[in-house]
């Protein structure tokens, strides 16, 4: 599966993110992702006690010191759903055309069954996002959901018609990859 590091998805959850009014903890957070994966490792000195905010900004930052760039950028966009508490995810997935894929194939729906938002892939279906789009390896969301194992959002798309058995462009099926509660999850759903 590739890798959730694709530049427009980061470039939409930081607009996103802008939008929000998330706690102090996830503004913080969503700065020392930012931070890291847009310049890496913090190069500075810790500011001064008397300068609380721009120190617990640089220890947010410190905390992913060494994260890669694309994991940072992955972590970000799922914080960027997430953050707020409820309805984030749906405002994070409003901002998404639900039927444009990247450059590689994967739609917004793609990115959402990744990072394990359930409140964003429903957002999604509910805006048109067709439940078995296929990226440019022939992955579904369901794939996506599968291989990291969120066990919400397969239970979502599964309800939502989605195929347990759509052959990628290698002959793996979601349900030939599901091992343990996610492929609990896909038998119950085939009764």
């Amino acid at each position: 599966m590739a890798a959730l590091d694709d530049a427009s998805a980061f470039d939409d959850a930081c607009a996103a993110a802008k939008k929000l009014s998330p706690s102090t903890t996830d503004q913080l957070n969503l700065y020392g992702l930012y931070k890291q994966a847009t310049q890496g490792d913090v190069a500075t000195g810790r500011p001064y006690a008397w300068d609380m905010t721009g120190r617990a900004k640089w220890d947010a930052w410190k905390a992913r010191a060494g994260l890669a760039a694309a994991d940072a950028r992955r972590a970000y966009v799922e914080a960027a759903a997430e953050a707020g508490g409820g309805g984030a995810a749906e405002r994070f997935a409003a901002g998404a055309d639900a039927a444009q894929a990247d450059d590689c194939g994967r739609a917004a729906l793609h990115w959402a069954a990744d990072v394990g938002s359930a409140g964003a892939c429903e957002a999604l279906l509910a805006r048109g996002a067709r439940v078995d789009a296929r990226d440019d390896d022939g992955l579904t969301a369901l794939s996506y959901a599968v291989t990291c194992e969120h066990g919400a959002v397969v239970s979502l798309l599964l309800a939502a018609g989605a195929d347990p058995d759509a052959a990628d462009d290698e002959g793996d099926t979601p349900r030939a990859a599901a091992s343990g509660a996610i492929r609990a999850l896909i038998d119950a759903a085939a009764r």
